[in-house]
């Protein structure tokens, strides 16, 4: 099999379970790593070739990955952003810190992807079971970053964290955005629950970052980190005060650090939650030393995603938001 264009990949894919389209119940049947590793392992484990920052939470994960991406692109690191779900076209979820790869790498990508997928074999207590749609284009994404060079990667996860697909990385840091009440049917229907499935990408010694919690989902995560002997940096410890602003022109923000210094930003993305999604995404990049304060904040401030309080006409006055949670 042969793709001429990235669409008919797209299509191929959709010849597969795709668990983002139905829900057929939250089992290890279905969200099972031990595939996701076999299926890594028989295309060359293309995940081990660049630093990966891993991004779960309820809420903000996909602008906090935006923010990241953006400042170590703006250090001269090649970084790819694998997000999901998409607005419009599956071209938004693999790209390069916002930007889109152009097709020809897409393809290139692609048609490596089904070249190795080929003698892939995993057998479970059920029988035979094919990958889903989501595992594969996440090793897709991992098979594109590595193809095309990246130094780093931002991989936010699909559902949850325990069980999901990108939950088979080794990152150089882990990272939580709040939680709130959201898949319940899947993940729980209380807050210790969800955020019990989100501790899980914490891994053994790797340092776990989360924004300000909820007393309830913060002990979870305090105790996950102290299981993985990962040092936890909070932001509630970290930032002083943050204050926010809505305006015309973007999201006026100060953060003060619990030192005293004082950041001030204007962020494109509106809404008072980017305010804490970009000071998390500062957190992270300050204490990785991938952080130089005039080049990095001014980056941030460009950060965009489409649909994510997106002012899209000023006359009259059309903002889009795609948030899933009432926060």
């Amino acid at each position: 099999m042969q793709f001429s264009e990235f669409d008919q990949f797209c299509s191929y894919m959709e010849s597969f379970t795709n668990l983002e389209k139905k829900n057929n119940g939250y089992t290890v049947r279905l969200y099972r790593l031990d595939r996701m590793r076999a299926l890594l392992d028989h295309i060359g484990n293309p995940e081990r070739d660049f630093k990966a920052i891993h991004v779960a939470g309820s809420k903000g994960k996909g602008s906090t990955a935006s923010f990241l991406a953006k400042g170590l692109t703006a250090l001269g690191l090649k970084t790819g952003l694998y997000t999901s779900p998409h607005l419009s076209n599956y071209r938004e979820r693999f790209t390069l810190a916002g930007t889109f790869f152009d097709d020809t790498e897409l393809v290139t990508a692609a048609n490596m992807l089904v070249r190795r997928l080929e003698g892939f074999h995993f057998e479970d207590e059920w029988g035979t079971a094919e990958p889903t749609a989501f595992e594969l284009y996440t090793s897709f994404a991992f098979l594109l970053f590595s193809h095309t060079k990246c130094q780093w990667a931002i991989i936010e996860t699909g559902l949850g964290g325990r069980l999901d697909a990108t939950n088979t990385i080794t990152p150089v840091a882990s990272v939580i955005t709040p939680i709130e009440l959201e898949h319940t049917a899947i993940l729980g229907n209380s807050i210790p629950l969800i955020a019990g499935e989100k501790a899980k990408i914490i891994k053994a010694g790797v340092p776990v970052f989360i924004s300000r919690q909820r007393e309830d989902a913060r002990k979870v995560f305090v105790e996950e980190a102290s299981v993985q002997q990962s040092r936890l940096y909070d932001l509630q410890v970290e930032v002083e005060a943050l204050v926010t602003q809505t305006e015309s022109d973007g999201q006026h923000v100060a953060i003060t650090w619990k030192d005293g210094a004082v950041t001030r930003l204007l962020l494109a993305m509106r809404g008072e939650v980017q305010a804490e999604n970009c000071a998390l995404a500062l957190l992270v990049l300050k204490t990785l030393g991938v952080y130089r304060q005039t080049v990095t904040e001014e980056a941030l401030q460009t950060a965009k995603l489409p649909g994510r309080m997106e002012l899209i006409s000023t006359a009259p006055p059309i903002i889009i938001d795609g948030a899933h949670t009432v926060e």
